[in-house]
């Protein structure tokens, strides 16, 4: 009938599946699988070798489709590069084995003209569960699964389980919340100190951005840092993050209190968009706090740096923004890259910091590590502050700055204010002993 045909694949189309799907659900003694496939580089062969290659590629996987799923199994193509196939079985194990099977075939080229192709595609699968479930609880179940096996990584099939749901639907929520989150203004600025080892002035501070969100608190952004990268917003908050700083450090410098350096993370993507430039020069008005980037996605530092990025930090360094590396010494920059970023600050990991009174392997490294930040004439801030013995061990080896719960903690705007102004002029018994002596 041509009411359930696809008119391009010959496969039946969505209604029919949707149909067939509640004539299933609604007979106590079928048992069946829901499989719901996806072509994993469909979107880039329509964008490169144009419409006619795709309703090639989309003609060639249905043909190859029918091959691995034959009768009684029902194909049905609902739309764009996705597919539905109904297998009448309810075994895990056998229709995981067909699925990967069927991963194998469609991953296979495709000839268009003198040009080869290579679909590859993902399988998302549930089977039946409840006699009399709806369409889109089945649906939806196999559409999860799916989803699962794109986000590990493609080219796969992924069995839908309770886990998986309780997961995804927390994921799901996480991602309206911080959608809402970003738009209504939730992100804050929060301030920690960075304490000269010497002198125990405040030599820096470095902004860190929090989550106030109103069902879950304060949210560290180890908590949602992951979900902002995947929904491609984390330019946005750091676009927030650097206005909301500078505006707050001219604040304190007008004020009195002038804020010698403030550190911002910055994110790759952020790092390669090509108005970064402009945009820092424009916000960046009140030149009395020295700006520093710290330069958190460790491929900036896989010495293969991108064009683009390579050309931003220049131009950054041209406006006068400093640099900095993050995390050194937990393996993720070599000194090849820092040949070619030029950083003017290195910042010791904290895992790092917190075993330096104990391991003396760890304590030689730190050592080495500021012996060579010395040669290259770079700064050395060391974070996980936490103990004055700590903080001494850090002092006596060369260490510029110390940022840490032993100083102060991360604190919202307000409190961060507060905190200046009650230390105007103090200095916190910071210096190493040996200068002391």
């Amino acid at each position: 009938c041509m009411a359930y045909e696809d008119p391009l694949t010959g496969l039946k189309n969505r209604r029919f599946i949707e149909e067939e799907l509640a004539r299933l659900a609604g007979d106590p003694s079928s048992s069946f699988g829901i499989l719901h496939a996806d072509l994993d580089r469909f979107k880039q062969i329509n964008d490169t070798l144009g419409n006619g290659a795709g309703d090639e590629v989309l003609r060639v996987v249905a043909k190859r489709l029918r091959v691995c799923f034959p009768i009684p199994s029902e194909i049905g193509r609902m739309g764009g590069d996705e597919f539905i196939v109904l297998v009448k079985a309810s075994n895990p194990t056998l229709i995981l084995q067909q699925a990967n099977a069927a991963i194998e075939v469609l991953s296979q080229s495709i000839s268009f003209g003198e040009t080869l192709v290579e679909p590859g595609a993902s399988f998302g699968i549930s089977f039946s569960e409840v006699h009399g479930e709806n369409v889109h609880q089945l649906l939806s179940r196999a559409d999860l699964a799916l989803y699962e096996a794109k986000a590990l990584g493609r080219n796969r099939a992924q069995i839908f389980t309770p886990e998986l749901h309780s997961r995804l639907t927390k994921e799901k929520a996480l991602a309206n919340d911080l959608q809402l989150g970003v738009k209504n203004g939730e992100i804050e600025v929060w301030y920690q100190p960075q304490i000269e080892a010497i002198s125990g002035s405040v030599s820096g501070v470095e902004a860190l951005m929090r989550w106030r969100c109103p069902k879950r608190g304060v949210v560290r952004p180890d908590q949602f840092m992951h979900m902002a990268e995947s929904l491609g917003i984390l330019h946005e908050i750091d676009g927030q993050i650097l206005s909301s700083s500078l505006a707050f450090a001219s604040r304190m410098a007008q004020s009195g209190h002038v804020l010698p350096r403030l550190s911002i993370n910055v994110s790759f993507d952020r790092l390669a968009e090509g108005h970064i430039v402009e945009e820092v020069q424009a916000l960046w008005q009140d030149r009395r706090t020295q700006l520093s980037f710290e330069l958190v996605e460790t491929v900036t530092f896989d010495g293969t740096t991108s064009e683009v990025v390579t050309h931003n930090l220049d131009r950054l360094r041209e406006v006068g923004v400093s640099l900095e590396v993050d995390d050194f010494g937990t393996g993720h920059a070599s000194i090849t890259a820092l040949l070619q970023v030029e950083p003017d600050f290195l910042k010791i990991d904290r895992s790092l910091v917190a075993n330096i009174l104990v391991d003396l392997k760890c304590r030689r490294l730190v050592t080495h590590v500021i012996g060579m930040a010395e040669v290259m004439n770079i700064g050395v801030i060391a974070e996980g502050v936490e103990t004055s013995e700590q903080a001494f061990c850090l002092a006596d080896l060369g260490c510029h700055s110390l940022q840490g719960f032993h100083f102060a903690p991360p604190m919202p705007e307000a409190e961060f204010a507060t905190y200046v102004r009650q230390r105007q002029g103090a200095r916190l018994p910071v210096a190493s002993r040996r200068s002391s002596r």
